[in-house]
């Protein structure tokens, strides 16, 4: 659980025995692949840098927000937005965004499920996943780009930054697309792939399933 639900459990019933625990890390979507075999399987020019948005497509989750930071976006680099979810809004929504912004040839969108077998070839392909949140407490995609160790981008919302911590394993923004510019460009123009990877890499063992069990039965014990 966060921070917040902690909170908003012991504000139900203060008396509440409670031990935080984070969710373990999803290590059940295969290894990952070469990142010119997860770009070619998804048909994605390699010299494209790629910025991920995964799961379900709802309005709190604010793709909005993510699309509307694109013009903003001012790197040299070579990049395109890859969705990856099934809408659950009105999808003429952020089509409509899409053609004010002329954002055609900057975004590549896998619009329905995503088979459990194929995730590993978005996450090996992304550069850098974007959660760029409205509301939430946490997000169980968080879980699996640690996984992965794809450094996440995500918003000041609920237990969120608890999770990615501001630039160690990616960015913690204002739910605003400027702001969401601004970061994203931070990250390919200081190229900060690989540091952000190398420290993902090291907390994964905080979130493995044999300290969660453990920690667990500790306090099952108390």
């Amino acid at each position: 659980m966060s921070d917040q639900v902690k909170n908003d459990v012991l504000s139900l019933n203060p008396a509440a025995n409670i031990k935080l625990l984070r969710h373990p890390i999803y290590d059940n979507y295969g290894l990952p692949v070469p990142v010119d075999d997860a770009k070619r399987k998804l048909s994605i020019d390699k010299d494209c840098k790629v910025i991920l948005f995964f799961g379900l497509i709802r309005k709190y989750k604010g793709l909005d927000l993510l699309l509307q930071a694109l013009p903003h976006i001012h790197t040299k680099q070579k990049f395109i937005l890859l969705i990856a979810g099934e809408c659950y809004d009105d999808k003429k929504y952020y089509t409509e965004i899409l053609s004010r912004l002329q954002l055609q040839n900057k975004v590549i969108w896998h619009d329905g499920f995503i088979p459990n077998e194929d995730i590993k070839y978005y996450f090996s392909a992304a550069n850098i996943l974007a959660l760029p949140y409205r509301t939430a407490t946490q997000s169980g995609v968080t879980q699996v780009a640690f996984h992965f160790t794809t450094p996440v981008l995500v918003t000041d919302v609920g237990g969120l930054g608890e999770i990615i911590h501001h630039n160690i394993f990616g960015y913690v923004s204002q739910p605003d697309p400027v702001a969401i510019a601004k970061w994203l460009d931070d990250y390919f123009e200081n190229n900060k792939e690989s540091g952000f990877r190398d420290e993902m890499a090291k907390e994964k063992y905080v979130y493995s399933w044999e300290n969660f069990t453990n920690a667990f039965i500790d306090f099952i014990n108390e």
